[in-house]
């Protein structure tokens, strides 16, 4: 009888699911924390800094709407976008409105921002992670969707 024997194809399929999400998981704590699980509007209501860049600051509010608040441009907003940190521009923020919403059950980490029409272009896709017991906003930068390195990580926190 010819082919593959029905346990060892079970133990193959079960090795092509496994493998792809532990390689996804290890990848995604390389730069610490985990996507956060159970996240609510009304636990993103609030004023969110980059830390390390004042006056850069994201307000989300309770009706669905943000402000962004000397957002770098090459942030999404004008081409071509940083893909490290450094490439940044910090000193060329802007300001701007839009609407936001978390992702479907399951996938409630995932936020997007929608700005309004005049702002930029486009729609913003974050993270919303666990840190260190603290919940975070995170912007990915680049292309390269498997090098998640802390110079492609834009972090926002929760302001004191």
């Amino acid at each position: 009888m010819g082919g593959i024997h029905p346990a060892r194809r079970w133990r193959r399929g079960m090795a092509a699911v496994i493998l792809p999400t532990v390689a996804v998981l290890s990848g995604c704590t390389a730069s610490g924390g985990v996507p956060a699980s159970g996240v609510t509007p009304e636990g993103l209501v609030g004023a969110w800094h980059v830390p390390s860049h004042e006056g850069v600051a994201l307000v989300i509010h309770d009706d669905q709407t943000f402000e962004m608040r000397g957002w770098p441009s090459n942030l999404g907003c004008d081409s071509p976008t940083a893909e490290y940190v450094e490439d940044v521009a910090w000193g060329e923020g802007r300001d701007f409105t839009g609407t936001w919403q978390l992702g479907p059950e399951g996938y409630e980490y995932d936020l997007s921002l929608f700005p309004d029409v005049d702002a930029c272009a486009g729609v913003f896709a974050l993270s919303v992670w666990h840190v260190e017991g603290d919940l975070v906003i995170r912007d990915w930068l680049g292309p390269d969707a498997d090098d998640n390195s802390e110079s492609r990580l834009v972090e926002l926190s929760r302001e004191p």
